[in-house]
């Protein structure tokens, strides 16, 4: 446990016991020991702070970022490889959630006839990015 942990807890002991005491002290004392433990709690909260974000510091994404970059290779090879088609369709399946696509219907030569005007990819990873293409 590191020595910032450590003092945490040594800190979050001192208040409970602070506080246990303040809960029996008289009535003229609470005025002058509740700043006090005031003060306490919130040297407590910067601390605890101070660690959480002494974490996200030593956190290094490094690792995550080579393996997604080697998944992005192997993606690649899969969609380029024509020998497998179920595999690219494997692939496509796990990339895009959902396909929109726009038409536009007009009488041609006495039919009706669809002409895409647009549509919108949405990815799969979140539902959240939207390629839009064409006008919708």
């Amino acid at each position: 446990m590191s020595s910032l942990k450590k003092k945490l807890n040594r800190l979050n002991t001192d208040i409970n016991k602070a506080a246990d005491r303040l809960l029996r002290a008289d009535d003229d004392l609470v005025d002058i020991l509740s700043p006090r433990l005031r003060e306490m709690r919130q040297n407590r909260d910067r601390l605890s702070e101070r660690i959480e974000n002494e974490v996200v510091i030593q956190y290094s994404p490094a690792k995550e970022v080579r393996q997604a970059m080697e998944r992005l290779k192997t993606l690649s090879e899969d969609l380029q490889d024509d020998t497998h088609p179920e595999r690219r369709r494997y692939v496509f399946q796990q990339l895009v959630s959902r396909v929109v696509v726009d038409f536009e219907q007009a009488k041609q030569k006495g039919r009706t006839v669809s002409n895409v005007t647009g549509g919108q990819i949405e990815w799969a990873a979140c539902g959240c990015h939207t390629l839009t293409i064409g006008a919708t």
